[in-house]
């Protein structure tokens, strides 16, 4: 709904729509839409309590009950981070990855998260870096006490980069699937235990060709995806149905 964007940034080519996440009283502005784009305001997500030591950016969705995960930078995005509140953003917890990590990647110029969870206490995070050397990592993380603590996974059995390859989902029997190539064929890296493989245990999703957003878990038993020509759906993440899409 349109709000109040006295103030704010204006444009004379376009014209700016504010919205307001579902839960009003934890983020306030979250982002404006210009043609057709998503762009957060002032660059920042903008939380009623902020979380110390991170600068938010993005507000990751996990199911219902999992808590508030969001997720963003420190020391002038050397690093990335995630802060969990389990009461509505009053408080936070935070942890910043890579910061006692010998071999992290240096002179990034660009990091993205992405944080998975069904249950909120079994939490992974999928951390995109692009170096300036061309060298550029994928690393997953593993929390199995709703965050407190985190291990990398295994260091030999990395997936491969992409941009965007912080999407991932977690099936309903806890298995993290990474989603590496975007494009027709698909490339799914599975992993539960730290080492991340292909394929990846999943069955009907070998074809999707330009994902439009990454898989959702709409409800409890309910995984969606789509492309540009068709909708996914499964019970699980594993087996996967596909609905093609025609023009109306």
């Amino acid at each position: 709904m349109p709000g109040d964007t006295s103030g704010d940034p204006s444009d004379d080519q376009a014209q700016f729509s504010e919205f307001y996440a579902a839960r009003r009283d934890v983020v306030r502005r979250t982002a404006y839409l210009l043609c057709g784009d998503w762009h957060w305001a002032d660059d920042l997500t903008q939380l009623a309590a902020q979380p110390a030591n991170l600068t938010p950016i993005a507000v990751n969705p996990t199911p219902p009950g999992t808590g508030l995960w969001v997720s963003g930078f420190v020391q002038q995005g050397r690093y990335t981070g995630v802060a969990v509140s389990r009461d509505n953003g009053r408080t936070w917890s935070t942890h910043v990855f890579g910061k006692d990590e010998a071999d992290y990647p240096t002179g990034v110029n660009n990091q993205q998260v992405g944080i998975v969870t069904l249950d909120g206490t079994t939490v992974y995070a999928v951390v995109t870096a692009v170096q300036n050397d061309g060298k550029n990592r994928l690393l997953v993380y593993r929390s199995a006490d709703g965050g407190l603590t985190w291990q990398r996974g295994d260091r030999g059995h990395e997936p491969p980069w992409l941009q965007h390859g912080e999407r991932a989902f977690v099936t309903a029997d806890g298995t993290l699937v990474v989603q590496t190539v975007i494009e027709n064929p698909a490339e799914w890296y599975a992993g539960t235990s730290g080492a991340f493989t292909k394929p990846a245990p999943t069955t009907g999703l070998e074809h999707i060709d330009q994902m439009g957003q990454p898989v959702q878990l709409a409800a409890p038993g309910v995984y969606t995806a789509f492309d540009r020509t068709a909708v996914y759906t499964s019970p699980d993440g594993l087996h996967w149905t596909r609905r093609q899409v025609g023009p109306s």
